[in-house]
């Protein structure tokens, strides 16, 4: 499936690749029109990155696995720890740390002048691996909790309850 952003019908056929003359065109255009209306309003920009954009994902897609939240508070606490991972990986990047490669630029690490403040670099880089072991902690706890298998925790879709707010992990 294409990825439809205000395409109009030209547009959407010549991505596509078919005959805009034809009927079932249109009506290929108006189901993933109708389809694109949907998943904007069950996902934000983020979630949608993890969509695939073409049907011939749909092999991998096979293998993902919907695990529905039976509360609220399971989803706000995984939301919360997913906001704090990336929040600490971008203060440990001011440290010259490169999250992507897993490694640290010694060049870009600060020259603290003073204990105290070498101590609040310390207190973050400690903060920031606690709370990747808490959500990787979290995840295995889902898990278990929903009966999914542990080391296969990439191939899980969390679902909220009410909202249906997708945690792709």
């Amino acid at each position: 499936m294409h990825r439809i952003n205000d395409q109009s019908f030209e547009e959407y056929c010549k991505s596509s690749e078919i005959n805009a003359n034809d009927y079932s065109s249109k009506m290929k255009y108006r189901d993933h029109v109708k389809t694109a209306r949907g998943l904007n309003r069950m996902f934000n920009d983020k979630e949608l990155s993890f969509l695939p954009t073409t049907s011939s994902i749909n092999d991998d897609l096979d293998d993902l696995k919907m695990v529905e939240l039976d509360n609220i508070s399971e989803r706000d606490k995984l939301d919360d720890l997913l906001d704090y991972v990336p929040y600490y990986d971008k203060v440990l990047g001011q440290y010259g740390y490169d999250v992507e490669e897993g490694e640290w630029n010694v060049r870009e690490f600060p020259i603290t002048r003073n204990d105290k403040q070498m101590d609040g670099i310390k207190s973050d880089i400690q903060k920031a691996g606690d709370a990747a072991d808490e959500y990787n902690d979290y995840l295995e706890y889902l898990s278990e909790r929903y009966g999914r298998d542990v080391d296969n925790i990439g191939k899980h879709v969390f679902v909220s309850p009410l909202r249906k707010k997708v945690h792709f992990i």
